[in-house]
């Protein structure tokens, strides 16, 4: 797992082994074991790095159980099994990479959704604003034009300028409605 054969194992095998787990990772590992030996765990796992020959670090998993003798209350020895788990720990790393990436991408989707709305917002009361002063700049002189027009009605005209005159007031009432 490491790149190294037995003949480049100097001294006590498990204080070489020892040197090589990456520093943040033994206090971790240590707890565990001294659990293991106590006998408050009897199995445990623990994923930490592992100085390789070359230099890098390799992801490994270990696998521990505490071996009981004839029942005996203290463990005898830890036993156990190690697994390269590198690929998995760089697909963590990917993925957490890309849930990263994809809450930076929600983030900004949601500030343009955000001011996307400030600014229909702002054009919607743009358009009330406009409405508002259109409404009354058309109102005023056509009230105007009606109130003229009702006067019209009023006087003796002849039948055909009477007929104008109620075509002028149909036209105000309907630009009215409109307007309302």
């Amino acid at each position: 797992l490491v790149g190294c054969s037995h003949s480049d194992v100097q001294g006590d095998a498990l204080a070489w082994l020892r040197a090589r787990i990456h520093p943040e990772d033994h206090a971790t590992r240590r707890q565990i074991v001294r659990k293991l030996l106590s006998g408050q765990l009897r199995r445990a796992h623990v994923q930490l790095r592992v100085r390789h020959k070359q230099g890098h670090a390799v992801w490994v998993q270990e696998a521990l159980r505490a071996f009981h003798r004839n029942g005996a209350a203290a463990p005898v020895r830890l036993i156990g099994v190690v697994q390269d788990i590198s690929a998995l720990k760089a697909r963590e790393t990917e993925l957490e990479a890309l849930a990263l990436e994809l809450e930076a991408r929600v983030e900004r989707r949601t500030l343009a959704l955000k001011e996307a709305r400030r600014e229909a917002e702002r054009a919607n009361a743009a358009k009330s604003e406009f409405l508002s002063h259109m409404s009354h700049e058309l109102r005023t002189p056509l009230n105007a034009v009606i109130g003229f027009a009702q006067l019209l009605e009023m006087a003796a005209l002849p039948p055909e300028e009477a007929q104008h005159v109620r075509e002028v007031m149909t036209a105000g009432r309907h630009l009215l409605q409109l307007i309302d």
